[in-house]
């Protein structure tokens, strides 16, 4: 399990922003029938938070800028 925390002081709250991540690197050797999940909040006990602990986020694409998540396998 990995933990990067990503903040954006500067958004405002209910207007839309592009995103891109770079996430750090990582491996794991999974065994057969084992799955990859990834969780995105906007709250972490371990961090210091600025948002309200229901503070609701949403995730969207665009078909002429559409969201994926690249996970290279080796």
């Amino acid at each position: 399990m990995r933990e990067t925390p990503f903040s954006w002081r500067n958004a405002t709250p209910g207007k839309p922003f592009a995103l891109d991540l770079t996430l750090p690197d990582t491996a794991y050797d999974l065994a057969p029938g084992h799955r990859v999940g990834l969780a995105l909040t906007t709250h972490d006990v371990l961090f210091r938070s600025e948002n309200a602990d229901d503070a609701p986020i949403t995730f969207s694409s665009s078909p002429t800028d559409p969201a994926f998540i690249e996970v290279p396998i080796r």
